[in-house]
């Protein structure tokens, strides 16, 4: 393909060849001929092919919604000469041979004809397009276009005539013919007219509601408005006058104000209501596609009824009145919505309602909450009755939806004449629900979601055991309820949270957490798990905005990777409760504390069970220190502890004293004490003096 916008000039021709395709878009003067041996010769401007000949055995297209003026335009067998929609040609002698075609889209023909010239040779085919969308409306009348207009008579005519490339005789919806005016010859004019108005007593057509289109690639739109004709059975047709019929795989597009009242029968393809009133007031019987179109509320007066393997559509801005009618999904067929915030409640109401088959719903509005404490119902369906039957499946056309979030389809258990669309938890999805029910909270970075409702057991599937959660992405996840599921929790990636009243298990449970390398969990003040924890990323203990906050674990807790507290280092007094035995597999442990003497303030981890393993303690400490008697107590153990359970890993100073970590053999527990700087270690129990590998500031947990 190539595209020549200069100017051409002079007296020289221009001759396109080869298969490919060219566009000429300047303003050209060249006065020799333009001869097209091969491919397609695009004139995209009205003066692109010069003032000479114009000798056609390719493709030739005129397309500039605007006036053509050339010399002799010869189009040769085999080739074709196209005038796109707004185009018109004023030519000296013009000349279709035999076995050649012209193709003129009348999408925006007026009452002058397309082409003139001072003579006409006609022969090969017409096909014409556009005619679907050449009136405002459609009338009962036959509509005239003068295609060609001529100098001198005609005195050839096409062979065939065609309809967006099919034979008139295919296109059943309109009664078509193309002749030179008996009058003085000089015009070959177009005659059309809807099948539906033909006169019945032309031997040739008889008046009928059948539209085929057979293309599944072509559309018609009937502007007209379809009423009720004469009512007496045509023995040829046998139509009734006032029904409608779809067949064939294209699309039927039906715009006016129609008021017809036998009904609409769609046996293929599609047929689009593209009007408030399109589909009359009779039963619309859909066995293929029906999508209702209108940007406002569709009246279906005589009822919907969507057979198995058919598909009914409201598109975006449209809403359905069945008045005192029926909605009739059967088992097999679709129902298909699309929705955003601005969709009108309810958005199909009529006198009944019978559902089976697939719900689909596309919804712009559905997006990430902050919390399930903003969900929201759409309700789809008011109808006068009760609503029978239900939905076999409901499924979500969404980009980017969370995975823990769905959309469950029911009938409102307080008003069964209405069917509500209800946001939810993929947790708690049920057969009805775009999703099937897991377990997977999935949050990109930056992202962060409250489940303030309690998790509890569900029925599992083939892929979710019904009582296990898994946090993926990098996002937060914050668990606020005091959730009972019995199942594992896997902290793969991001951060999971509790806070308020949240909790993981029952009292008793012994469920497991498991924080993987990189993830993140913990918990506000008053928080609890009932289980085992496994770390091997990072344990957090209350918040930099909350003093004095106990996270407990009523389990075991074995430490792999980093427990730290949340605290502000200026407000230390986090507790970690471990209400069972604590393993450190060299993981580390992070507090903040009040360098001064035995009663100072400090994050601290208690243990009602016994201490065991190797974890490396850090100490991020404030003031000026002080003489301690037993010291700070930072690890409180109600068990056993070994000696080596806990080892201080860097320097802590404050003014003339240095901190150490003890461990106290009489009662397990684990010391900061403090000796001035020039005194000689001479305390009782194990110490566990610093490694040297710090200079006594503040410490930072590693991101792990």
């Amino acid at each position: 393909e190539g595209e020549l916008e200069n100017t051409l000039s002079g007296s020289g021709s221009l001759v396109k060849t080869g298969t490919g395709e060219l566009t000429l878009g300047g303003d050209n003067s060249y006065s020799g001929a333009t001869t097209i041996t091969d491919g397609t010769l695009i004139a995209a401007n009205v003066n692109a092919l010069g003032s000479g000949n114009i000798d056609n055995s390719g493709t030739l297209i005129l397309d500039a919604n605007g006036a053509f003026e050339l010399a002799n335009v010869t189009t040769h067998s085999g080739a074709t000469t196209a005038l796109a929609a707004g185009s018109t040609l004023d030519a000296g002698q013009f000349t279709q041979e035999d076995g050649s075609t012209l193709s003129i889209d009348l999408g925006a023909a007026t009452d002058d004809a397309v082409i003139t010239a001072d003579s006409v040779a006609l022969g090969g085919t017409l096909n014409v397009t556009g005619i679907g969308s050449v009136t405002d409306s459609w009338t009962p009348e036959a509509y005239t276009y003068t295609l060609i207009g001529s100098d001198s008579a005609i005195t050839t005519d096409f062979d065939d005539l065609t309809v967006a490339g099919m034979n008139r005789e295919d296109v059943d919806f309109l009664t078509i013919d193309g002749k030179v005016d008996e009058a003085d010859n000089t015009h070959y004019d177009l005659t059309a007219s809807l099948s539906w108005y033909a006169d019945r007593d032309n031997a040739t057509t008889d008046a009928h509601g059948t539209f085929t289109l057979s293309d599944p690639d072509g559309s018609f739109n009937v502007a007209a408005t379809l009423t009720d004709v004469d009512d007496t059975l045509d023995p040829g047709s046998r139509w009734d006058g006032k029904s409608l019929t779809k067949e064939g795989a294209g699309t039927l597009i039906l715009s006016g104000d129609n008021d017809y009242s036998g009904g609409t029968t769609i046996n293929e393809g599609t047929l689009v209501a593209a009007s408030t009133t399109a589909l009359g007031t009779g039963l619309v019987d859909n066995n293929a596609t029906l999508v209702l179109d209108a940007d406002g509320e569709v009246s279906a007066v005589g009822g919907i009824t969507t057979h198995s393997g058919a598909t009914t559509q409201l598109a975006l801005g449209t809403s359905l009145d069945l008045g005192d009618s029926a909605l009739i999904q059967q088992d097999g067929s679709t129902l298909n919505v699309e929705l955003n915030s601005d969709s009108v409640q309810p958005l199909i109401t009529g006198s009944s309602a019978t559902l089976g088959g697939d719900l689909v719903v596309s919804d712009a509005s559905l997006q990430a909450r902050a919390s399930d404490a903003e969900f929201q119902s759409f309700k789809l369906m008011d109808m006068t009755s009760d609503i029978s039957g239900d939905f076999t499946s409901l499924t979500m056309n969404l980009t980017d939806k969370p995975d823990y979030l769905t959309v469950t389809g029911t009938i409102n258990p307080e008003d069964a004449s209405e069917y509500l669309l209800t946001e939810g938890l993929s947790w708690n999805a049920t057969a009805t629900s775009a999703t099937p029910a897991h377990g997977t909270f999935t949050l990109g970075a930056g992202d962060s979601f409250e489940v303030t409702s309690v998790l509890g057991d569900k029925t599992g599937n083939g892929d979710w055991d019904g009582k296990s959660l898994t946090k993926l992405g990098a996002g937060k996840l914050t668990l606020s309820g005091a959730n009972t599921y019995s199942g594992d929790t896997n902290v793969q990636e991001g951060t999971l949270w509790l806070s308020g009243d949240g909790s993981i298990g029952e009292m008793g449970s012994q469920q497991a957490v498991n924080v993987a390398s990189g993830a993140t969990f913990g918990g506000s003040n008053g928080t609890t798990v009932n289980g085992k924890v496994t770390n091997e990323g990072t344990l957090v203990f209350g918040n930099s905005e909350e003093t004095g906050a106990i996270f407990t674990l009523n389990g075991d807790l074995i430490n792999m990777g980093t427990m730290t507290s949340g605290s502000s280092s200026s407000t230390p007094g986090n507790t970690l409760y471990v209400d069972g035995n604590y393993t450190g597999n060299g993981g580390s442990l992070y507090l903040n504390t009040v360098l001064g003497d035995d009663d100072s303030a400090t994050d601290k981890l208690v243990i009602t069970g016994d201490a065991s393993g190797t974890t490396d303690l850090y100490i991020n400490g404030i003031g000026d220190g002080a003489q301690t008697t037993n010291g700070i107590e930072v690890v409180d153990v109600g068990g056993v502890s070994t000696s080596d359970a806990f080892e201080l890993k860097n320097e802590v100073n404050a003014g003339l004293y240095t901190y150490r970590l003890y461990w106290n053999e009489s009662d397990n527990d684990w010391y900061l004490a403090s000796k001035a700087q020039s005194d000689d270690d001479d305390s009782g129990g194990d110490d566990t003096p610093s490694d040297g590998g710090d200079d006594g500031g503040n410490v930072t947990p590693p991101d792990d």
